[in-house]
């Protein structure tokens, strides 16, 4: 009986695709680690942010909070992934301060040395650009304009007359 011998045939691979196997490899790797490494809600950073909001709208103890807790507060809500127009929308207000050269010096070092989001600071009516703090402007339209435009709509005129 003639044993039949086993030929191997060598197969050659292109670089080409060995490198985008590599790379699919690396990829996928990355995103299972993020994936882990992603900041879960859990119940006490769920209670932790309530609080925070609860603390913005009403104060500490009956009392309001001051300026620089209320930038500490949204600071911390940024991190924990809210945004201002979610923090507006469940009733936190933005206070309105009469800032002068000297609160403004002071603003501007407190972010120096706490690094601050830029955006925390609006909460109290600031904004930082560039390390200077400037305030924000109120009222984007002017006053009596309810924003819409007047005039035609499809070729016929929306005035009655």
């Amino acid at each position: 009986m003639a044993q039949k011998k086993a030929s191997k045939k060598k197969r050659t691979v292109s670089r080409d695709v060995v490198e985008k196997r590599l790379l699919v490899r690396k990829f996928n790797r990355l995103v299972e680690e993020s994936m882990q490494a992603a900041p879960k809600t859990d119940g006490r950073r769920a209670k932790r942010r309530n609080r925070l909001i609860e603390e913005l709208k009403k104060g500490k103890k009956g009392k309001p909070l001051k300026a620089f807790e209320r930038v500490e507060h949204v600071h911390e809500l940024l991190q924990l992934g809210e945004t201002l127009t979610s923090l507006r929308k469940q009733g936190v207000k933005t206070l309105n301060v009469p800032w002068n050269d000297e609160t403004l010096k002071a603003a501007e070092e407190i972010q120096a040395k706490y690094g601050f989001a830029p955006m925390a600071w609006r909460i109290v009516g600031l904004t930082f650009d560039g390390g200077k703090a400037a305030v924000v402007k109120r009222g984007g339209r002017p006053k009596g304009s309810t924003g819409r435009k007047t005039g035609t709509r499809k070729g016929r005129s929306t005035k009655k007359g």
